[in-house]
């Protein structure tokens, strides 16, 4: 028996209607922008990293006129210093921000890393001052603050809180733990060395630092709290000790701790 295989016709495309091809000119923008926009977010294109931002109620330089805050508010003293934006919190679009500042009082130089909640850009809070939290990284914490990020959630956390009714809303200040990092090698013979929130003769003054100089430039560009009940520190690890150290050391400045897992006997070899 012979096979026989059945006929293909192939038929002339029919052309599509002049609405069909005004529909199909009018979808390949959305589908190339659907494809292309996850491409841009992803290599940063249209984020605001690297904008200036400055925080209401930051006294310009040259000077300038304010409304007077209530006996337990202190109202940002100035000069403002030159933040920029370095991430946004996903979850309300709240900025954080960093700034390289110079110490008064140690002359370290170092960054900065700030964070203000929604709420204190709210009118009703003009005059109000905020707590501030000054978190420290564990390890070598330098040249970055991890707490910066925002993917350990600190800043999504406590606008959560306060918006629940758990938790005040308060600023977190994120400076460099330390002047520069030995554990970035490993074979490097002074791995691990760390200068626990110290003033070690002929080393930067990182204590002054922490509990001197980091306050005095959340002071300067936020509306903050007079006395000791409205500052706090946290850190984990190597943080956690440098920050159990600060309110030990000085609980007429600082009055609490949140110390997560801190080294309590000092470990730097300076």
């Amino acid at each position: 028996m012979t096979y026989t295989s059945p006929t293909i016709r192939q038929s002339r495309p029919r052309k599509p209607s002049r609405g069909k091809r005004w529909g199909l000119i009018a979808a390949c923008p959305a589908v190339l922008g659907a494809v292309a926009w996850p491409t841009l977010y992803y290599f940063d294109v249209f984020s605001d990293n690297g904008d200036s931002i400055t925080f209401s109620g930051v006294a310009p330089s040259g000077g300038g006129s304010w409304q007077s805050a209530s006996a337990k508010a202190l109202m940002a003293t100035g000069p403002a210093a030159d933040f920029r934006i370095s991430g946004t919190v996903p979850e309300d679009g709240s900025k954080i921000a960093v700034t390289t500042y110079r110490g008064k009082k140690s002359g370290f130089t170092g960054k900065v890393w700030v964070w203000a909640p929604k709420e204190y850009a709210d009118p009703k809070y003009a005059t109000s001052g905020f707590p501030v939290l000054i978190a420290l990284p564990g390890g070598a914490g330098y040249p970055s603050n991890y707490w910066m990020g925002t993917d350990l959630k600190l800043e999504s956390s406590i606008s959560k809180w306060s918006q629940e009714g758990k938790s005040l809303p308060f600023i977190i200040a994120m400076p460099v733990l330390n002047p520069e990092n030995h554990d970035k090698d490993p074979k490097d013979p002074q791995v691990g060395l760390y200068w626990d929130d110290s003033d070690i003769p002929g080393q930067p003054k990182m204590g002054t630092w922490l509990t001197e100089d980091v306050p005095v430039l959340i002071k300067e560009n936020f509306r903050t709290i007079k006395s000791r009940d409205g500052w706090a520190f946290m850190g984990s690890s190597t943080g956690g000790s440098a920050g159990l150290k600060a309110v030990l050391q000085k609980p007429e400045k600082f009055k609490a701790v949140i110390a997560s897992g801190p080294d309590i006997v000092p470990d730097s070899r300076l």
